[in-house]
């Protein structure tokens, strides 16, 4: 969960940014290495004074790359 005054001020109105947030990381098969995957769905600004509000949803999608790269080898 995320509530941030976005510092913007209109119409003596501070404007507001209200989100929550959930994540998941999934192994592959025989490597080391993730997919992860966060979805984040929020609202943002107000409705008071005739301004905007926001809803929105962000989807983020990211490849952690550690496979054997960062393995001590033992050579004989």
């Amino acid at each position: 969960m995320r509530y941030e005054n976005t510092g913007l001020v209109l119409q003596n109105k501070s404007i507001t940014d209200f989100a929550g947030t959930i994540g998941l990381g999934l192994p592959m098969s025989g490597t080391f290495t993730n997919i992860n995957i966060g979805l984040e769905i929020g609202k943002r600004g107000t409705k008071y004074y005739n301004l905007v509000e926001e809803n929105y949803v962000n989807l983020s999608v990211g490849l952690s790359l550690s496979d054997k790269w960062f393995v001590k080898r033992k050579f004989d």
